[in-house]
């Protein structure tokens, strides 16, 4: 049976990928700042998700602000949101601007399609993913990236588009923290395809 899709974890994924992407890449902010200023939301929820694993009525109170996001099977452990923001958070750590942002589109659009196309038209699985919903994010992250890369002039775009969307599609296959991996994956990929930042 098809799984009904999480519209509101779907947007919240959307509009948080695509805020840091906006207010870090399309702005004149610094690395520095922007750490601390997404530091300060990730730790929010990474210490939310913490400690209602102990406290009964932090439990609560997160689950009536934050219920909607989170599957029942997310309340023993970090939750799928909590990932996303660390994950976010991590890549925006390791890698330069371009790249950061780079790799949070693909989480943003290639998990994402990747989710609708598998849990409404999946047909092959492969683990807990499906095979079409992979082709899918593969062909989303190719198409996100390499206009990105040719308008910049990146030496040898199409190859790095190949093996950049080929490197988040790989990593969607991780169960429960794909969230994690996606980002963190693609940008290792990425810097190593794209060489020394100048």
């Amino acid at each position: 049976m098809k799984k009904k899709l999480e519209w509101p974890r779907v947007f919240f994924h959307i509009f948080s990928g695509l805020a840091i992407i906006l207010l870090y890449g399309l702005t004149g902010i610094g690395k520095e700042l922007a750490l601390i200023i997404f530091g300060a939301v990730t730790l929010f929820f990474l210490l939310g998700d913490i400690l209602r694993q102990f406290y009964p009525g932090v439990n609560r109170v997160v689950k009536r602000i934050f219920g909607i996001l989170m599957y029942p099977s997310e309340e023993k452990g970090l939750g799928a949101s909590t990932y996303y923001v660390v994950g976010c958070w991590l890549t925006m750590l390791m890698f330069n601007k371009l790249i950061t942002c780079i790799s949070i589109l693909f989480l943003v659009c290639g998990d994402i399609i990747a989710k609708i196309v598998g849990e409404r038209w999946g047909r092959k699985r492969i683990s807990r993913k499906t095979l079409e919903g992979s082709l899918a994010n593969f062909v989303t992250c190719f198409l996100v990236v390499l206009p990105i890369l040719t308008f910049l002039e990146q030496p040898h775009a199409l190859l790095i588009s190949l093996l950049g969307a080929l490197a988040a599609t790989g990593a969607e296959m991780v169960p429960k923290v794909d969230n994690l991996t996606i980002p963190l994956f693609s940008g290792i990929i990425l810097t190593v395809l794209s060489g020394p930042s100048p």
